[in-house]
């Protein structure tokens, strides 16, 4: 009988967190995020990447997101925007679990990039930073047959402009 109790406050408890926690990052959100995702222009991306790129596509998410793929559909560049006012510590557990994800942090770097690798994922490109209030990924998922080393295609991510 308690731990019937105890299991339905604890889920209404977290009912109401998730409800403050999602109506905050949303209040949030909307004052401080662009709401269009797409914040590269195709020829930035193409020139970034070495391989013509079309026009991102918006997608929906926790935040504004974006998806590029190459003329030749070999490459598909992601970008996700996710809105926070924490640091990039207090945020890298949306980014991967901490057992298969690993950060590398970019010397020198504005924003304090980091780059992505994780165990699960070994051949895709990734970097995350945060910038403003909001934590932005990019990730670079390439087609076996174009394949080129990962370190090359983060560097390469790294030379787009920060959003």
């Amino acid at each position: 009988m308690q731990s019937t109790y105890i299991t339905r406050l604890a889920s209404i408890t977290g009912a109401f967190v998730l409800a403050a926690t999602s109506a905050l990052l949303t209040s949030q959100a909307a004052a401080q995020i662009p709401v269009n995702g797409c914040q590269f222009k195709a020829a930035e991306v193409s020139k970034a990447l070495g391989t013509p790129f079309n026009a991102g596509q918006g997608q929906r998410g926790i935040g504004p997101s974006c998806v590029y793929t190459s003329t030749d559909g070999k490459q598909q560049l992601s970008v996700v925007m996710f809105p926070t006012t924490a640091t990039f510590d207090a945020v890298s557990s949306v980014i991967g679990p901490a057992r298969t994800t690993q950060f590398a942090v970019v010397p020198n770097d504005a924003n304090q990039a980091r780059i992505v690798t994780s165990t699960a994922n070994p051949n895709v490109a990734h970097v995350a930073y945060v910038r403003g209030r909001h934590l932005v990924q990019l990730r670079l998922v390439v087609a076996p047959s174009a394949m080129r080393p990962v370190a090359t295609l983060n560097n390469k991510l790294l030379t787009l402009p920060r959003v």
